[in-house]
């Protein structure tokens, strides 16, 4: 390649070697990312609070402390946990797959139950990354994943890459039971990495509580000014009146009636700072004390609007065609139901998401256990019950169109219709059973009146 010399400018030939198209391939890499991991850190983020581990802490901080953060993760987990996570495939994999996971009814062999791992996983979407160590062992005729074991954001030291930002690993400074610290390196093949909205190598990804956290910092402070102005609207600003004249009259020095003077007043400023609740007064007849304020009457509502108006900004942001469904002076079952349609195109794609970063390590069990399985046969997770009710409501027109003789009641279309329905997919050569189904699909129905 042409040396520029920091100028920018090549010659003229060396311009049209440059633009010539190649005779044959050219297999080295010229460029670099220009985005990911610096010694570890991705800078994306100016601010250190919002990076690493450091945010990590931030955010459980917002969740634990805003009940509106607090809220919309609940509802996001509970959302996404009204999804039912099963294995698709027949014969001896799907089934180690279904063991494996503890799913479909099976018993898990992990150390705890699918459910529980999906709940630390989801965090991935409040802060942006999520990862796991992959544990295994062997009952010697099989590998199982013995557990996908948490680790926390908020243990997180650094990002290990090659000198082109390609992820290789990540490092964690973490304490263990006894207080003592260890920096430990978890390599690319034994981790389960969720990035969420991660451009590039960005693998932090942007997380739906990071644009939450200027409003969150703000309503805060809105709140500390809230609870000192109650606080000194609750105790009137006092106006001292010193009558200093009747003081040099009974013999005060005018050092002893500025002494007097400077101790009444740091009592007073104490007093109404709330870090003394005494006031050693000095004779009536000399100081004179009484309630004043410049504006009337306080009133702490004043702060109520602005209050509200952070909290309803921070749930439409976070998730407002959830939180936000059927409110409004405009609100109406055509509008909620674009809303209802919008979240669940959400929970379909984030889910999707969540499989296909899991796929990575059902390739390797399966790989591990059965060989190279032709991608066709290879069963996969799949999820239901976000998008069920749109289909069962299209089962209400099934009757007529099957007596028409428009729909034939083939294995394959049972088959699909039971997994929709969530009900499991019957044998080969099961006779249809459409009443059944419509019933099951009335159910469905009444259940989310």
């Amino acid at each position: 390649m042409a040396d520029t010399l920091g100028t920018g400018i090549v010659s003229d030939q060396a311009a049209a070697e440059m633009a010539e198209p190649p005779r044959a391939p050219l297999y080295e890499r010229e460029g670099y990312a220009g985005d990911g991991p610096q010694w570890g850190v991705i800078y994306d983020e100016a601010n250190h609070e919002l990076r690493g581990a450091d945010w990590a802490n931030l955010a459980d901080k917002m969740r634990r402390r805003c009940p509106t953060v607090s809220l919309a993760s609940l509802y996001l987990q509970n959302f996404l946990f009204s999804a039912t996570w099963g294995v698709e495939g027949d014969g001896e994999p799907a089934d180690y797959l279904r063991s494996a996971f503890g799913l479909d009814g099976h018993t898990p062999q992990m150390g705890r139950t699918f459910e529980a791992f999906l709940r630390d996983a989801y965090t991935a979407i409040e802060l942006g990354f999520a990862y796991f160590e992959e544990v295994y062992r062997s009952d010697g005729s099989r590998v199982w994943l013995e557990d996908f074991a948490w680790r926390d954001q908020r243990a997180h030291y650094r990002w290990v890459t090659d000198t082109r930002g390609r992820l290789a690993g990540v490092e964690q400074w973490a304490v263990d039971a006894r207080g003592m610290a260890h920096q430990v390196t978890i390599p690319l093949h034994k981790l389960t990495l969720f990035t969420w909205r991660g451009i590039g190598h960005n693998y932090e990804g942007i997380g739906g509580f990071r644009p939450l956290q200027s409003f969150y910092q703000d309503q805060t402070y809105l709140l500390n000014c809230m609870r000192i102005a109650v606080q000194r609207g609750a105790v009137a600003a006092p106006v001292v009146e010193w009558d200093v004249p009747l003081m040099r009259t009974e013999g005060y020095s005018d050092s002893e009636i500025n002494a007097e003077r400077v101790s009444f007043n740091t009592q007073l400023k104490n007093f109404t700072a709330g870090n003394q609740n005494y006031i050693a007064k000095p004779a009536e007849r000399f100081c004179k004390v009484e309630p004043w304020s410049a504006s009337g009457a306080f009133d702490p509502e004043a702060f109520v609007p602005a209050l509200q108006w952070y909290d309803h900004t921070m749930a439409r942001m976070f998730m407002a065609q959830v939180l936000d469904l059927g409110t409004g002076a405009s609100g109406s079952r055509a509008v909620a139901s674009e809303h209802t349609e919008a979240a669940i195109r959400f929970g379909v794609n984030a889910l999707e998401w969540f499989r296909e970063n899991l796929q990575p390590c059902v390739d390797r069990l399966l790989g591990w256990n059965f060989g190279d399985i032709p991608h066709e046969d290879r069963p996969r997770l799949v999820f239901h019950g976000l998008k069920t009710e749109p289909f069962v409501q299209r089962l209400e027109s099934l009757p007529g169109l099957a007596a028409a003789g428009l729909v034939a009641a083939s294995e394959d279309v049972i088959a699909e219709t039971h997994r929709k329905l969530g009900l499991p997919v019957p044998a080969a050569g099961s006779p249809a059973v459409v009443p059944r189904l419509r019933r099951r699909a009335r159910d469905i129905l009444r259940e989310g009146e």
